[in-house]
């Protein structure tokens, strides 16, 4: 491992370093998979181009963003280049979609499946409503008593008076399920 060490910061140059923000990630069978909602700050954007396999060279701005303390980039073609589309052409959806944010905004930005194709979703983030802590809110959290006669019975909060009374009046579990252990191979997922 030292000689590895010493060879890397010997040619730094030489180096490659993933310095671009992945939403998708290919599977093995090549099929685009998304790595989930990322939270990035919008720096700034810069002309760009890229040579892209199918397509040649495409022009278009890359996005600097910054996650968790680490400058990345994100390319945003300028224009549709796939031919088979109606919007051959025309402006790229997300590049249209930058035009009205503005440099330091905090993005939720996630690669969203639909059919066999999929899209970027890019969101102005929220900072209540911080999803990387994926913290539950107490508040919706249903409140259940046990009954005397061993019933149940509670609050179900975020639903009108009449669906709480459907769902908690009157339901009673067995206690010998509740005080069973559960056998995780009997769980169907």
């Amino acid at each position: 491992m030292d000689t590895i060490k010493r060879y890397l910061a010997q040619y730094p140059d030489r180096v490659t370093k993933n310095d671009y923000l992945e939403l998708a990630k290919k599977n093995e069978k090549g099929v685009p998979m998304s790595t989930g909602v990322h939270i990035v700050t919008l720096l700034k954007c810069e002309n760009a181009t890229r040579d892209t396999e199918y397509r040649g060279e495409e022009k278009g701005i890359n996005l600097i963003v910054d996650e968790d303390g680490v400058e990345k980039k994100y390319f945003v073609p300028m224009f549709v280049t796939d031919k088979n589309s109606p919007n051959y052409g025309k402006f790229h959806y997300l590049f249209q979609k930058f035009e009205d944010i503005e440099e330091d905004t905090m993005l939720e930005m996630e690669f969203v499946r639909k059919g066999a194709r999929g899209y970027v979703d890019v969101r102005i983030h929220d900072v209540g409503n911080n999803i990387k802590d994926n913290k539950a809110d107490t508040n919706d959290i249903p409140v259940i008593e046990e009954t005397k006669d061993g019933h149940y019975k509670g609050e179900v909060r975020g639903v009108t008076p009449s669906v709480q009374a459907r769902r908690t009046e009157g339901v009673k579990f067995p206690k010998e399920n509740l005080e069973k252990e559960i056998d995780v191979r009997d769980i169907p997922f």
